[in-house]
């Protein structure tokens, strides 16, 4: 699978990207939302793992953007550390497909990439 990880975080995006590449997956490395939506036009991505707190253009606004005007059906797991995350999207109605709380527990992670792996 082509992946993207959108993650400011330097060590949690070479740490994800560790354990896609022993899942044999490849993909996108992106520090910010911007760079994010360049990627996504114009490279194929079969999910997106992608942090709330991002510069540039915000997770959840990217997220809004990429659902409603873009590709709807590339999936998506949210991380985040934000205190209340979740509820915001929610709110915000912003859709996704999971939700993993930072820090992240990456055999959680490991077998939620898995469970895409067979669609």
């Amino acid at each position: 699978m082509n992946v993207m990880i959108i993650e400011n975080d330097k060590l949690m995006s070479k740490v994800i990207s560790l354990l896609l590449v022993r899942a044999g997956h490849s993909g996108y490395l992106v520090e910010n939302g911007k760079e994010a939506l360049e990627v996504v036009n114009s490279n194929p991505v079969d999910l997106i793992i992608c942090d709330l707190n991002i510069p540039e253009i915000l997770g959840a606004t990217f997220l809004k953007i990429l659902r409603n005007f873009l590709y709807s059906g590339i999936p998506v797991i949210v991380i985040s550390g934000v205190i209340g995350g979740e509820r915001l999207l929610k709110v915000a109605n912003v859709e996704y497909d999971y939700f993993l709380k930072k820090p992240i527990n990456f055999d959680e992670l490991a077998d939620l990439i898995k469970l895409f792996e067979m669609k």
